[in-house]
């Protein structure tokens, strides 16, 4: 599983710097993909000639230990362990400047497709492929050259544009970033020992990011960079560039990578140590002394998401009268099913975000926040490589239990949080449902029936016709649709349609919650539209 694994890691920046050139993208998501491949290589081996690494003297260099780990066998031998060992930073030179504040964190550089490289984590990924790619796409994408050159004129021409503009952002990088890098990692490992403080704002600051979207870039700033921890600065006093038990006797560079930065990342990577203890500790209580609390920017999600939105939803559910119970189950069941399994909690939170906001900005927010901050101070430690649910829970946390992840807290913590769900939702819905004018079916003249329409029908009537959408996009769970005239759209017909809710941002772009079925019925609506315009 390791090998399968380490390959997708190490790649992670290439593949997110991708990722982000086709979500912003509106069009040709090929050429984007081809130009942000190019544009990042080309980033990562400009670099390489302007990264000087010194002759190893006082750090590990060979590996002296055959019967166990031990310190005492001199300065430049040392014990293969878990993680790499921290080389003495004093001999690194990044653009012909050594000292400078410029190498004050080993994992300022990693190698990466066999070149060395600054470690820009997800922020050179994330300007590359969502900002610079874009940008370029859009500006030159019909551009004309003379008839000599016309063959490159175009597309044609887009990946070489792309490939030289990044030049000077590397050379930017180069002077710049080694000092950006080092106030990341200290600021991410100081943040870190806050007792518990920054997982409480960390949890509520995310779920009120999720009307907007952006829920997604937050949290990765500190699951994937150096704002959610540091293990080589964290263990360099330990190590002042000799050996330590912890670390391996093979050299920093040679095997660092954005594996050892990130609450994620660095939760994941211990999952994959072949022991379970070091110095008769458990891993992850080891990691604890070293004020590295791995996983407690994940973990608070587990409760939350198994015991306290399906308490909620059972609040709502019996909040209704018992003639409406079943028309309320329709939208629920799936919900629940998609937050206690999934980790995808938008189906729920959506049916009471805009019903009843206070419930949402106030309440759950604040409980998310608190969610998090229980799990931090149980002394838990469950990772997260997706979202939160039930599957992600056993594999991170239930299987490698002797690890030291201690899961069981999440239930007790689950369990308390649900009763208080329960009772929260329950009154306010009860309450919310008397103060509704009772609704009365409008009878038809003559008896007559309005025909049903089926389901293709539906969305095509509520999205005011296929071609009203200029842009078919979609994410785990929302349907991202640019929209020409927003007076076509009839809300009502969507919701018929299975729309969970619905999010205007501005007037021609709307997100459409519909669940973890976004990818499927993306797919299905946009393969209609292009056979009406066939």
């Amino acid at each position: 599983m390791q090998s399968i694994a380490l390959p997708i890691l190490q790649a992670f920046p290439l593949l997110l710097c991708i990722s982000f050139s086709i979500a912003f993208t509106k069009q040709d998501a090929g050429t984007a993909v081809w130009c942000s491949i190019l544009s990042f290589f080309t980033f990562i081996y400009f670099q390489a000639p302007f990264i000087e690494l010194g002759a190893c003297k006082d750090g590990c260099c060979t590996n002296c230990c055959t019967d166990g780990c031990s310190c005492a066998n001199g300065k430049n031998c040392c014990c293969c362990s878990l993680l790499c060992c921290t080389k003495k930073t004093e001999e690194l030179k990044i653009l012909h400047i050594s000292n400078a504040g410029r190498n004050l964190v080993p994992s300022i550089v990693t190698r990466m497709f066999g070149v060395n490289t600054l470690n820009t984590s997800i922020f050179g990924p994330i300007f590359i492929g969502g900002v610079m790619i874009p940008f370029l796409l859009k500006r030159y994408s019909e551009i004309k050259l003379p008839t000599y050159l016309a063959y490159f004129s175009g597309k044609r021409l887009l990946p070489l544009i792309c490939s030289l503009s990044v030049l000077p952002l590397a050379l930017l990088t180069l002077l710049f970033w080694p000092w950006i890098w080092t106030a990341l990692s200290y600021l991410g490992n100081w943040i870190a020992k806050s007792e518990g403080v920054d997982t409480f704002f960390f949890g509520l600051l995310e779920k009120l990011l999720i009307p907007t979207g952006f829920h997604h870039i937050f949290a990765s700033l500190f699951w994937y960079s150096p704002l959610g921890g540091d293990v080589q600065l964290a263990l360099k006093d330990d190590n002042g560039g000799k050996c330590c038990e912890l670390l391996c006797c093979k050299n920093n560079i040679s095997l660092n990578s954005p594996s050892l930065q990130g609450d994620a990342l660095i939760g994941l990577y211990s999952l994959s140590f072949p022991t379970n203890d070091i110095t008769s500790k458990k891993i992850f209580e080891h990691f604890q002394e070293k004020k590295i609390f791995a996983g407690r920017l994940a973990q608070g999600k587990f409760p939350i998401m198994q015991f306290a939105l399906p308490a909620a939803a059972l609040g709502i559910y019996y909040s209704h009268h018992p003639q409406k119970r079943a028309e309320a189950k329709k939208t629920l069941v799936p919900g629940v099913w998609n937050s206690l399994i999934l980790g995808i909690t938008e189906p729920i939170e959506f049916s009471f975000m805009y019903t009843i906001p206070k419930l949402f900005y106030w309440f759950h927010s604040t409980m998310c926040g608190l969610s998090f901050l229980l799990m931090r101070l149980s002394g838990s430690h469950i990772p997260t490589s997706f979202s939160g649910g039930i599957i992600e829970l056993i594999i991170n946390g239930v299987i490698p239990v002797q690890k030291g992840t201690q899961f069981y807290y999440w239930a007790a913590i689950g369990s308390g949080l649900a009763i208080i769900y329960f009772t929260v939702f329950y009154y306010s819905f009860l309450k919310f449902h008397t103060q509704q004018p009772t609704a009365t079916e409008p009878n038809l003249a003559g008896g007559e029936q309005k025909p049903a329409l089926s389901e293709m029908e539906l969305w095509k009537s509520g999205l005011g016709g296929w071609n009203n959408v200029t842009n078919y996009k979609n994410c785990a769970s929302r349907l991202r649709y640019d929209i020409k005239d927003k007076n076509r759209v009839i809300e009502s017909d969507l919701k018929k349609a299975g729309v969970i809710a619905i999010k205007w941002v501005g007037d021609n772009h709307v997100q459409l919650i519909v669940g973890p079925k976004a990818e499927e019925i993306n797919t299905k609506l946009s393969k209609a539209a292009m056979a009406s315009n066939s």
